[in-house]
Formats: structure tokens, sequence, C-alpha cells
């Protein structure tokens, strides 16, 4: 059976059938249950369909991220290009901030201008997600929803949180603040569980006044620091979810006459060139950023080599590396 026997059988030209298939286009939802009633009263499966596609190969992955000013996600870039040119193919780094804009560039993965998508975060939903991974070649890498079935390449962000919880906590500190990125849908809610299990274990009560959401940025972050030091039992510790918000937070405490490593600690995430280079320079939770590009190309040409290959959760280890912000 071919896709004209199918148009045929539902009433539509070969080209909505198409369209259909790969996600691309505007289509009727009338048109669109015809099709998919016929495709599975036949036993028309994916994998038939994806047999009959056009096979083309373009030599270029298409990596999507949320920000590309963020100095983690530029490390994460240079991995992934080292490890594309190994295997002689191009990469396009594009920026997705929501739903529409993820799903225009995930029209170049179903119009197949690209070979391959490696999402750091999807905005599309598992629904969706799941219709074009069980016909395209799709990774996740760092924010990843494992609802959604692909290959995953991640750190593990509650670990994270309370290994860098438990050390404050081992230093004596009662009051943390917890300062998370509202950007990172999936971490931070992760971080969060390890921050209060690391509380937990200690008996500290949590408090909702200390944990506060913010936009990725240096300036949103002093906002925040500086309302959180109002409250009526300040913090001694910050723990925050990037490098780039401790540093907002160490300019605001120094602004309000605090020593930062002395009278108040910050940590941050992600080791940047930020942590060792801010004063004071910041104690961070490592994350091996580039060998997450690395291994979601890795991830991603299995997945172009065999389809039907099984999904892998790949976990990176992380360390935390100590510095003036929070020292022993």
């Amino acid at each position: 059976m071919k896709i004209t026997d199918i148009a045929e059988m539902a009433g539509v030209s070969p080209a909505t059938v198409s369209r259909i298939i790969n996600h691309s286009g505007y289509v009727s939802k009338e048109n669109e249950k015809k099709v998919m009633r016929i495709i599975k009263e036949t036993n028309y499966t994916p994998s038939s369909i994806g047999r009959n596609l056009r096979k083309s190969s373009t030599n270029i992955l298409l990596a999507q991220f949320p920000d590309l000013s963020n100095s983690f996600f530029s490390n994460v870039i240079d991995g992934m290009e080292k490890k594309a040119a190994e295997y002689n193919y191009g990469l396009l780094v594009v920026r997705a901030h929501n739903e529409e804009t993820e799903a225009r560039y995930l029209s170049m993965l179903t119009n197949r201008s690209v070979d391959g998508y490696i999402s750091f975060t999807s905005y599309c939903g598992a629904e969706k997600m799941n219709k074009i991974c069980s016909r395209f070649p799709v990774v996740q890498a760092g924010e990843s929803d494992e609802t959604i079935r692909t290959p995953i390449v991640r750190s593990d962000a509650r670990a994270m949180a309370y290994d860098a919880v438990r050390f404050l906590l081992k230093k004596g500190h009662r009051r943390i603040a917890y300062l998370y990125n509202l950007d990172a849908v999936v971490s931070s809610p992760l971080r969060e569980i390890g921050y209060k299990q690391a509380l937990e274990e200690n008996q500290i009560p949590f408090d909702p006044a200390l944990s506060t959401g913010c936009v990725h940025s240096h300036a949103d972050a002093y906002r925040a620091c500086h309302g959180t030091m109002q409250v009526d039992a300040p913090p001694t510790a910050f723990f925050c979810t990037s490098d780039e918000m401790a540093s907002g937070v160490i300019r605001c405490l120094t602004d309000l006459g605090h020593r930062v490593g002395e009278d108040v600690d910050v940590i941050g995430c992600d080791n940047t060139s930020l942590a060792e280079n801010y004063i004071p320079s910041i104690t961070s939770v490592s994350v091996p950023s580039e060998e997450i590009g690395s291994v979601a190309v890795e991830l991603m040409m299995e997945r172009i080599k065999d389809s039907g290959c099984v999904n892998k959760t790949i976990i990176l280890p992380h360390e935390l590396v100590i510095r003036k912000s929070a020292h022993l």
C-alpha cells in the first residue's frame, strides 16, 4: 500500500496525507481524522510510512536552546560542534522561547531540512513531540521531559541541589535561600526537591519565604536577593541554580554591606568561567557541559543510523567546586 492508496480511500490528495505523516503544513482536523483512521484500519504503521518517505540527508543537525547568551550553553555547543565534525555533520544553533518558535524549528526536521533535532527545552508538549519522535530523530539534552520518548543526556538536578545544600548545612547554616530560574521548568522543580530533602534530613522546616523564582539574569537575581534579605529572619546562605544568578546575589549582598564567604555564603551552578573570574570567585556545582553536547550528538548519530534503537538516558556526574563565596 502506498500514500496514494491512503489518499484515495480518504478522499484527499497525496500531498495532504504527506503533510499529516510529516506533521508539516496546515491540514484540517476533519481530514487528519479521516487519514489517521484509515492508516489505523489498514495497519499502515509509522514504520512502513517511514520506508515510503523520501530518503535524503543534509548532514546538518539542529540544536535548540532557550537562551544563547548563557555561557553554560556556549560550552554545550562547543561539545556538539566538535563531535558533529567527527561525523562530517554541521550544526545549526537556534533559540526557541515558546511553543510557536519551537514548532517553526521542528518543521525544519519534519520537512527534512535537517537530519536531527537536539532539544534543550521543549515547549510543544509530550503528545505532539512523541508523534514527531516516532518518525524523526530527536534527542533531549539538559532540560529533559521523560514523558517524551527520546534518548536523553542530562545531569542529576535533584542531587546537585542536595549536595550543595548539604555542604552549607555542614557549615552550620540553617537559613538557606533557594533562588531558581523560572524558565528551567524541568530542572528547577527537581532542584527544589533536593533542596527540601537536605533540609528535612536536618530537621529544618521548609520556609516558602526563602524560595524565590526569577528570570535567569544578574539583574533579576539582584532584585530577588534584595527582597529575600528583607524577611524577618534573613538567610545566611544562598543556593542559586546558575552562576549568573549567583553573581547578582553576591553584588546585592555586597551592596547591603555583607561580606560574601564570611557573613553570607553563596553557591551557584554550572561552574562557568564567570564563577572562576568573579570577585569573590563563586563556589559552584560543576556539570560537564561540553560532554553533555558531545554525548547528545553521539546519541543522535545512533538514532539516525538505527531509528529502532533503544532510548537511553545518560546521567553525567557533577562535583562541587569550592571557591571563596562559600569555602571550608
